[in-house]
């Protein structure tokens, strides 16, 4: 047996292989064996000899740090937790050096420094106070304020940067409002404690309706964080029904040149540039590249345009949807010292923005799932005309036993309440899956009916 584990330990220590156990964490099935898999297969921080991160001067210069508490710090902030009797906590993952209570560390990605009030040894849900954590333990912290899921937490003398979490964005969208006003306050604290803890779930505001709107990666996202909120802190709350987060991009390449001219306080302030809009190969991103050398464009000028140019971006010129998968270049720009302020290149590149956007071809798009359905030979035609009437594109089918698997694409404001007729459709024995797959250009009809046709 121990040379097996030691097989085993070895294979996983070099990638190439992944052990597999079975078990329920809600009947406490085979929880005791994950541990000991954990145990015997997973690296410890002596099987790993150092840590790779960037330096925080912008010039992203590789650092290495060795698992030793002799090191400079450097530790990666992976959960965010609220605790009903110390407020939010925060664990911490600790790869070099060791810090103390009461010491501070420092958070490249704010630049702030924050003080450790409290440490502690978390084990299931019993916690144990520590006077400090060194390299290779996991605590939890108590005293960080601006840390978010992802961040890094370093010695303010030794500063590095590991790579962050990237989390998805959400797909869909609704409506919350607290039934008493009583509950408003409560709701707004709460709504912005589980957006520290779950990087995935949004709040945001409308401004055309003044609605508060929750996002998630799904409806059970959704609904989860709905019960959480009536029962962990007690709001009671209306849910409106979900939303599709729909985006807007562009389809060809469009150059504005925009002569911008405002008095402030009496002054006359100008801003001339010249700014391209493409389209960009990564579809859920916007790209931002500066042609102009510094001399043309200071920081101060280049960092007011960008953030004109992200503002607008925000709305596009269809129905108010972010604007997404673009490449915005700038090309020129015409600065004059007597004549700056930084409202007016703002204001100048937004107004560049939505002009450039009107004149791409804007397109409208929906975010497409990907789906996997679990089901009994017997319903599969049912499940396949079914998936036909909601825009399905199969991607696959495949048995197992008596078993079909249907793997399909399918636009997300077809599956709301899928669920319910999927158990509808198979009596129950029918499973599906489904995750965000990308963003495709909606239908014609669709599209009418935002521009109101």
């Amino acid at each position: 047996e121990s040379e097996i584990i030691a097989v085993i330990r070895k294979a996983c220590l070099e990638f190439k292989a992944v052990p597999v156990l079975c078990g329920s964490a809600f009947k406490n099935k085979g929880i005791q064996p994950l541990l000991d898999a954990i145990v015997h297969y997973l690296p410890s921080p002596q099987d790993i000899s150092f840590i790779e991160g960037e330096s925080t001067d912008g010039k992203e210069t590789k650092i290495k740090r060795e698992r030793r508490n002799n090191q400079p710090l450097s530790a990666l902030a992976f959960k965010i937790a609220t605790d009903p009797f110390v407020g939010s906590i925060c664990y911490v993952r600790v790869y070099s050096g060791q810090f103390k209570t009461g010491e501070v560390l420092l958070n490249p990605r704010t630049s702030k420094r924050e003080r450790i009030q409290k440490i502690f040894h978390m084990e299931a849900n019993t916690r144990k106070e520590v006077e400090k954590a060194q390299s290779g333990e996991i605590v939890a912290v108590v005293g960080l304020k601006t840390v978010s899921t992802g961040d890094t937490l370093c010695d303010p003398k030794s500063p590095i940067t590991f790579e962050s979490l990237n989390f998805p964005e959400p797909v869909i969208n609704i409506a919350i409002e607290a039934k008493s006003t009583a509950d408003g306050a409560k709701l707004s604290k709460a709504l912005t404690r589980l957006e520290a803890e779950d990087p995935s779930f949004k709040v945001k505001e409308d401004k055309e309706t003044g609605q508060t709107l929750i996002g998630g990666m799904g409806e059970l996202h959704l609904d989860i964080m709905v019960d959480r909120l009536k029962r962990e802190f007690g709001v009671k709350a209306n849910v409106g029904a979900p939303q599709v987060a729909y985006r807007e991009s562009i389809s060809k390449v469009s150059e504005v040149a925009e002569n911008f001219e405002r008095e402030i306080a009496g002054q006359v302030k100008k801003a001339s540039l010249t700014l391209v809009l493409d389209v960009s190969e990564d579809q859920t991103k916007i790209s931002f590249e500066n042609l102009c050398k510094k001399s043309e464009a200071p920081e101060e000028v280049l960092s007011s345009i960008k953030e004109g140019v992200f503002a607008s971006l925000n709305a596009g010129p269809i129905a108010g949807f972010p604007v997404v998968g673009v490449k915005v270049t700038l090309k020129s720009v015409t600065f004059i010292e007597e004549h700056y302020d930084p409202v007016v290149f703002q204001m100048a590149a937004a107004t560049a923005m939505r002009k450039a956007a009107q004149n791409a071809d804007p397109q409208l798009f929906e975010p497409n799932m990907l789906v996997e359905i679990t089901v009994p030979e017997e319903y599969m035609s049912g499940i396949l005309t079914d998936f036909n009437g909601r825009r399905a594109k199969i991607n696959n089918i495949s048995s197992k036993n008596e078993i079909q698997i249907v793997n399909a694409n399918v636009p997300l404001s077809e599956m709301f309440g899928y669920s319910t007729q999927l158990r509808s459709m198979s009596q129950g024995r029918g499973t599906y899956t489904m995750k965000f797959d990308n963003y495709e250009k909606v239908s014609e009809s669709t599209l009418k009916k935002f521009m109101g046709g």
